[in-house]
């Protein structure tokens, strides 16, 4: 037990911070003392600490996306819970940006980007591919399920092609979890 120097509340020594140059090795202000202090110190900084952070990240562009990066990796499946549940909990407001987005160029964007999907998709069927079966894949995926590649057109370690044996229909969420991977099972 400890006796915190701001609120003079005795604690647990799991309520501090851990401070290796300090006797004990914990911090003299407990965890809440601190994010309150913290988030004071913020506020009325608020625009001097953006400023410093924007020119941080430009002048550390690498590092920065790599610790984005590294940060995403570690917490994936956190993050996306969150954005799930903003979504859930904001579906109109975000439905209304998403129609914003399109009617200000957004649209373009998205014509570029499926253009581009479609040009991979044509790269990467065979010319002895039988097209007639591809159609029939597509036309009797079943309800609520999407056609996907099992090997990805354009994977990092190897690119599948545009073929029969190659599409399997998964639900849109195993879809979009997948993304542009390959799936362990598939791995040798």
């Amino acid at each position: 037990m400890k006796v915190c120097k701001e609120c003079n509340i005795e604690k647990l020594e799991m309520d501090f911070h851990k401070k290796r140059g300090r006797k004990g090795g914990i911090s003299a202000e407990c965890k809440s003392c601190k994010k309150t202090r913290d988030s004071l110190y913020y506020q009325k900084n608020k625009e001097a600490i953006i400023i410093r952070t924007k020119k941080y990240c430009q002048e550390n562009r690498s590092v920065s996306r790599a610790s984005a990066a590294k940060y995403y990796k570690n917490n994936r499946s956190e993050i996306n819970h969150k954005k799930r549940e903003h979504y859930r909990n904001n579906r109109s407001a975000e439905i209304m940006k998403n129609r914003i987005w399109l009617a200000n160029g957004g649209q373009a964007i998205k014509n570029a980007y499926e253009a581009k999907r479609r040009a991979a998709k044509l790269q990467a069927t065979p010319f002895w591919a039988d097209v007639e079966e591809l159609k029939r894949i597509y036309e009797e995926c079943p309800i609520g399920c999407q056609v996907d590649h099992v090997l990805p057109l354009k994977g990092k370690t190897v690119c599948g092609l545009h073929i029969p044996i190659n599409l399997q229909y998964l639900t849109a969420f195993e879809n979009g979890s997948k993304g542009n991977r390959l799936l362990k099972e598939h791995t040798a």
